[in-house]
């Protein structure tokens, strides 16, 4: 494993890892980081991945969480997020503040919101 580590006047920290999507070291390192960066996470705020991008999003960005199996998703006017977390999780994370669960799927930011159709299935 090679190491580089390039210093910047930045505030915000950039990981940069190069390697086989399948590799076991890979994904490993991977999950200490996301382990790290929800530790020093802000509680307003989830890890979401794109398009095997990694993405702090604030709460207040999002419109609904939902659970479509295995794979929870944070969806917010651009895009849709995988996040790590169950929806009980979020649940407990989030509190009844400005979420709440709609359905046995499906946690709506309240602020967000105008009209559900609890009559849909998760995708």
């Amino acid at each position: 494993m090679k190491i580089s580590i390039e210093y910047t006047d930045s505030k915000e920290i950039e990981v940069l890892i190069r390697g086989g999507a399948t590799n076991p070291e890979v994904l490993q390192i991977v999950n200490a980081l996301h382990a790290l960066n929800a530790k020093t996470t802000n509680e307003n705020q989830i890890i979401g991945t794109h398009h095997e991008a990694t993405y702090i999003l604030d709460l207040d960005t999002i419109l609904f969480f939902e659970s479509a199996g295995e794979i929870v998703s944070a969806v917010t006017s651009e895009n849709r997020y995988r996040v790590k977390q169950r929806l009980y999780e979020i649940n407990e994370l989030v509190g009844e503040t400005k979420f709440i669960q709609i359905s046995k799927w499906c946690i709506a930011n309240i602020k967000k919101s105008k009209k559900s159709n609890l009559a849909l299935t998760p995708r």
